[in-house]
């Protein structure tokens, strides 16, 4: 019938405008998700770093405190940091770092368990305090050094979403182009589609009134 083709060519004109608005809704959702997941990826490297990096610090003083002392409760407070520290390398390696700051924490960790290793030596040898103490010093460098790299990871983390905005921003556009292009021509298909039986009922009607 008549009213059935009217309300069919109603859905059809409106298909591209739902379909523009159900895509823009999603993508606006993907972009929540990634912007949340790149936040607490951030965080959880800042905060990672950090006690990675203060943990560095006080195995140095630590370290430090015993060459002089030589006190073995300090190896036993060293123990309980060097768990910590090496807690916090483990939580930093989970996380999407590049392929060079993965090696630098895996050779982070490995200086500090040789450190380690010749910290704990009952007879150390006589240059076994200089290589000591250099050692953590160094120690405590890569680790600012780390702090660094994950400052870097939040800083790209702030570049993909701005890239993955404008990204969608370009999509948007586009689509809106064809959606209301597509809806513009399906209405004006079907409004000549319309008009066609109503100019000949009202031409028809017109030939009634003359008699024809």
């Amino acid at each position: 019938s008549f009213l059935k083709f009217i309300l069919l060519s109603f859905l059809l004109v409106s298909l591209p405008l739902i379909y523009a608005l159900a895509e823009l809704a999603l993508s606006l959702d993907r972009l929540s998700t990634q912007s949340r997941e790149e936040v607490l990826q951030a965080a959880q490297a800042g905060r990672s770093s950090r006690q990675l990096f203060e943990h560095t610090t006080t195995l140095e003083r630590l370290a430090r405190q015993e060459i002089i002392l030589e006190d073995p409760a300090l190896l036993e407070d060293y123990a309980r940091v060097r768990a910590e520290f090496l807690q916090a390398t483990k939580q930093l390696s989970l996380l999407p770092l590049e392929a060079p700051q993965l090696g630098a924490l895996e050779k982070l960790r490995l200086r500090e368990g040789l450190l380690f290793e010749k910290l704990r030596m009952p007879q150390r040898p006589t240059n076994a305090v200089i290589e000591l103490a250099d050692g953590y010093a160094g120690l405590v460098e890569q680790s600012q050094a780390m702090l660094s790299a994950t400052s870097q990871l939040t800083q790209r983390a702030v570049e993909r979403l701005q890239e993955t905005a404008a990204q969608g921003r370009e999509k948007w556009f586009y689509l809106t182009l064809a959606s209301v292009g597509i809806a513009l021509a399906l209405a004006v298909l079907f409004a000549v589609l319309i008009a066609r039986p109503i100019r000949q009922l009202d031409v028809a009607i017109r030939q009634m009134g003359t008699a024809d």
